[in-house]
């Protein structure tokens, strides 16, 4: 039963973390945005 939740928890974490990197690149790209507007 172990190794058969291991298969389905290690998926959703890959699904997770893909989620975080996403988050994280859309937010870092906002706040480049917005650095170039208070430059200008």
């Amino acid at each position: 039963m172990g190794t058969g939740n291991k298969r389905i928890y290690l998926p959703s974490v890959n699904v997770v973390i893909g989620l975080l990197y996403t988050q994280f690149f859309e937010y870092s790209g906002k706040l480049s945005a917005q650095s170039e507007l208070e430059l200008k």
